[in-house]
């Protein structure tokens, strides 16, 4: 499964981005996502195996990348995120649905893998500030995480106001 989601990813951004479509599939032809994932994971109760741990995981590390910070989440807020964000999702598919629930999964730890490994680029060359402005498309707009704080209570809008929708 691991294989069809990287080719399906390299497949569909070589239609917008040839360049980093052949870029990713060099690189994951060199490194295994799901192990690079996993060692995200790796100080977490998340589980690799959960596609709600997943996506509690893609979640956080886009706040993370918003706010260009790299103060590790505590337990309790990626409890919380996960409550928050992800458990009102859990009756609709893909998480409703195990057929898709697997799928899904991958391509979110292929996503977050990127996501990450784009960040880290962006702050070695000085330009976090440039690749944010290229996630908009992403799950949730980095303008709004940039108006959230991550809480032991999820992601808390200033002033303790709740998070905004995404």
């Amino acid at each position: 499964m691991r294989a069809a989601t990287v080719a399906r990813h390299v497949r569909e951004l070589r239609a917008t981005n040839p360049i980093a479509a052949a870029e990713v599939a060099r690189e994951m032809a060199r490194h295994d996502y799901d192990a690079i994932f996993r060692s995200f994971l790796s100080d977490t109760d998340l589980r690799p195996d959960d596609a709600g741990d997943v996506l509690t995981a893609f979640i956080v590390l886009q706040w993370m990348v918003a706010n260009d910070t790299k103060t590790e989440p505590s337990p309790a807020a990626l409890r919380a995120v996960r409550r928050q964000m992800v458990a009102p999702m859990a009756d609709k598919p893909p998480l409703s649905q195990a057929s898709t629930r697997a799928a899904f999964a991958e391509q979110v730890k292929l996503r977050t893998v990127l996501h990450h490994a784009g960040w880290q680029a962006a702050q070695r060359l000085g330009m976090v500030p440039s690749f944010v402005a290229t996630l908009s498309k992403d799950f949730i707009p980095p303008a709004k995480l940039r108006a959230v704080a991550l809480t032991d209570d999820g992601l808390v809008g200033m002033g303790g106001r709740k998070a905004p929708a995404a």
